[in-house]
């Protein structure tokens, strides 16, 4: 049941990476940018084939581990199921991201995943719900992204196909 379980987990976290490299793909080149040799899309997309690559490393061993690497007996299934489950958020969140993207807008998004990491990774770790510093941090971390993708390298970031925020803030 457990290499199932991992088999099942390789298998999204493979079909996570694909889906990073596709939208990493069609990210469009700005104008001002024609000339460089580097696309916009460029490092998204080594991500992304990293992400997919080491993805598949992970579903192969998987596939090949024997049982013979059965966990300890003392942690049973569901202990590292409650152990896993900060992960399996993260990773929920980040797909949304992706599926959301062009809905919602890259401002919208990245602040809503960064705030959901941020709030995961502390309750994860220390228990404390502290709402407003969450927020600050999110917002300070969009921001900071905005300024280093859109204002220094002339990123085009996804705009909006329902919602004026990004248009209103940052007159895009």
């Amino acid at each position: 049941m457990e290499k199932r379980a991992e088999i099942v987990c390789a298998l999204f976290l493979l079909l996570l990476g694909v889906g990073f490299s596709i939208r990493a793909w069609n990210i469009p080149e700005p104008m001002l940018m024609q000339s460089v040799n580097t696309p916009p899309g460029f490092f998204p997309l080594l991500t992304g084939i990293l992400f997919s690559v080491l993805s598949l490393i992970y579903l192969l061993s998987s596939i090949l581990s024997s049982q013979a690497d059965a966990p300890e007996e003392s942690e049973t299934f569901a202990s590292r199921l409650k152990r896993m489950k900060p992960a399996f958020f993260i990773l929920i969140i980040l797909l949304a991201y992706i599926i959301l993207l062009d809905v919602f807008g890259w401002l919208l998004c990245t602040f809503a995943m960064a705030f959901g990491v941020l709030v995961i990774a502390e309750r994860a770790t220390t228990h404390d719900r502290k709402i407003m510093k969450n927020l600050l941090l999110a917002l300070v971390i969009t921001v900071a992204m905005y300024l280093t993708f859109a204002t220094f390298l002339g990123v085009m970031l996804p705009t909006p196909g329902l919602w004026g925020l990004e248009n209103l803030i940052f007159g895009m």
